[in-house]
Formats: C-alpha cells, structure tokens, sequence
C-alpha cells in the first residue's frame, strides 16, 4: 500500500465514526492537483531547491516561550495560515474535534510538559491551543515517507530520509533544524515542524538516529481518540522522549517496541557500529514486524508506507537504485543526491530529504520548497 492507498474511508467521519464525505472531496481535489502539478512543476522543484538551512537552539530546561520566541516571531505567519488553511479544508470535522480536547485535556496525566509546550506556542502565535492540538496529529497521522539504513564498505550506517506531506510550501515553511539541550549540555539534533512538538526525524551524535514513517491501516478517527482518551502515546511525542533519555541504541530499540501508542507507525532506527540498524513495524500495543539491517542479505534495508511483503513501486524503485549505485559508492552525499533526490522515492509531496550518520555526526540536506 503506498500513499495513494493510504487516503481511505477510515480517515475522518461524519460524527468522529463515519467517512466524511467533505474530507474526502478535499483529499480528491488534492490528489487531482497534484497529478496536473507533476507535468509541469519538475524545473521548478529543482529551482526551489534549499541546501543551507537555518539552525536554531533549544535548551529543554528552558521555559517554553523563551525557546520557541525566536521560531514563532519568524515563522508565526506561516503558522498561522497552515491552520487557516486545513481549517478551510477540513473544518466541519475539526470544529468537532477540537469541541472535545478540553474535556480531554482535564483528565490526561501523561506527557504534561508537552500540552504546556502546545500551549505556549498557541499564545506566542495567537492561536488557540484546541487549534494547535490538533494541528500536532495532522503533522503525526498524515505523513508519508521513505526510510533507509545502509552500511558503507567500511561499515559506517548511513540513514536516510524523505519526509513527504501535503501543503508542501507551508510545511516547507515551517521546518527548521534544531539542537536540543538540556542545562547547555547537548542531547540531540532534528527536523522540527514549528508547531508541533513531536519530532518525526531526529540523531543523537554517537548514539542512533531515528525517523518515523506513517503506517496505513488504524484510521485518522481511531488514532485520534485514542490520544484524546489516554490509550498510548503519540508516535512523535515518543520518538522525542526518546532522542531526550536513551543513552544507547539497545535502549533505543527498547524503548520504541514496548511503549503503548496511538497509533500504528514504522520506526527507522539506525546506530553507530555495523548491523545496528532496523526498522520497527508497530501497532498500538506490540511489534508486529522486525526487521533487521544485520540479518538482511543486501547493506540495506528500506521502508515507505506498506508493510513487508506488500508491493510498493517506490520501495522497489529505491532499493534498484540502491543496488545500482553499489555498497562501494555508498556516502551521506551519493545517499542523498542518487537514492533520496531520484524518482520515484522523491516526489511532489516530497518536503526534504536528508541522508545522515549518527557515527559521523554529519548530514547532507535538501530542502525542495
């Protein structure tokens, strides 16, 4: 199942249960653009392209206005027109939704520090925190992207990424690199979307990396409940707290196969010595595929948005590049500008792409908006 499947009935509905017929003609109006963008937009892609992006420092220790003031003060208009936007497109379904995040809210023990997280950025946007809440699990439960782990001829693993999404000039907009502290002691490096404060790609120098990839099946509607009711984590929210406490790999892969979820999600985990690789195929409440970099027959393992053993034209297409470009020509810069830059694993619903390596400390990086 690749993206085109993935738009399904499950999504939204009518009364949080039921297809919503209007998210359904947004989604189709979407698809058809796209499919008249793609004829005519590939010269303008390359010209849009962005090699140097900006780096920004959070300190976790901090309070939360202090960290994000410089990130919304720059990019608090295009945050703000995001949510314009979806609201437009999708409102009949997220006014209803949002009627019940404070009731939810009241009763929720688990992870505080984010709701005050969303909270702080509402107020420095201007926005409500019902808004921004639901403005997170769009982010979380409507991505689509391409994983890959591959070791090197010296065994160095290498991890790439493409992180691919709709309304792409407004989430091209609102990304930004960022290096978390804590106390000015340095914990990790990651994609942020400014809004969210879930990471959906992230390294800790020396340690791993992780990335997540949307898995199909659960439903936009059930996902959502079960994050307005407490049943397991946001799959973004993990992967942060993750980046935040795991002091090794094994600890890592630990603590990303065992912890209830909300959702079904790939996890794309990648070390810093040779066979430390693996992607996690999870439910809400168990891991249901495992696969590893060290029993692989090829230096490579791949995942995009289908479960193993189900066809998917882009991971097909990426791994025959692979193979073409040869364990022997494997670098962070070959990664990303003959593997994640090549069609079809870069698309129009590509945001960026990025190839990196939690043993070297390094990455390449192209932003395509």
């Amino acid at each position: 199942m690749c993206i085109r499947d993935s738009i399904n009935a499950e999504y939204m509905g009518k009364n949080l249960g039921e297809v919503s017929f209007d998210f359904f003609k947004s989604m189709t109006r979407y698809f058809v653009l796209v499919l008249a963008i793609v004829s005519l937009t590939a010269n303008a892609l390359e010209e849009n392209i962005k090699d140097e992006p900006k780096v920004y420092n959070m300190d976790i220790a901090q309070d939360y206005i202090t960290n994000w003031g410089p990130l919304i003060k720059e990019k608090g208009d295009v945050l703000r027109l995001g949510i314009q936007t979806i609201l437009q497109d999708y409102g009949s379904f997220m006014r209803r939704a949002m009627k019940m995040i404070p009731r939810a809210a009241k009763h929720r023990t688990d992870y505080p520090e984010f709701r005050a997280e969303i909270k702080a950025i509402a107020s420095l946007a201007g926005v409500s925190f019902q808004e921004l809440f639901m403005m997170n699990f769009l982010y979380e439960l409507t991505t689509f992207c391409t994983g890959v782990i591959a070791k090197d001829k010296n065994g160095v693993i290498m991890h790439g990424r493409n992180l691919d999404f709709f309304y792409q000039d407004i989430v091209a907009n609102l990304t930004a690199h960022v290096n978390f502290y804590k106390n000015g002691v340095f914990l990790f490096k990651a994609e942020v979307i400014v809004g969210s404060v879930g990471i959906l790609t992230g390294y800790k120098p020396g340690v791993f990396g992780i990335s997540i990839n949307q898995r199909p099946g659960g439903g936009f509607t059930s996902s959502l409940m079960n994050i307005l009711r407490g049943r397991g984590w946001p799959v973004s929210y993990w992967l942060r707290y993750v980046l935040t406490n795991a002091e090794t790999y094994d600890e890592a892969l630990k603590m990303l196969s065992e912890q209830r979820l909300a959702a079904g999600v790939y996890y794309v985990l990648s070390g810093i010595n040779e066979g430390e690789g693996v992607i996690i195929t999870r439910s809400t409440q168990k891991i249901d595929y495992l696969k590893f970099l060290s029993e692989s027959e090829d230096w490579f393992i791949v995942q995009t948005n289908s479960d193993e053993g189900v066809h998917c034209d882009r991971k097909e297409m990426t791994e025959k590049h692979l193979n073409q470009l040869g364990q022997e020509n494997l670098s962070l810069d070959t990664l990303l500008n003959d593997i994640l830059s090549a069609e079809p694993t870069r698309f129009n619903a590509t945001i960026y792409s990025i190839a990196y390596s939690a043993r070297l400390d390094d990455a390449s990086y192209r932003q395509w908006y």
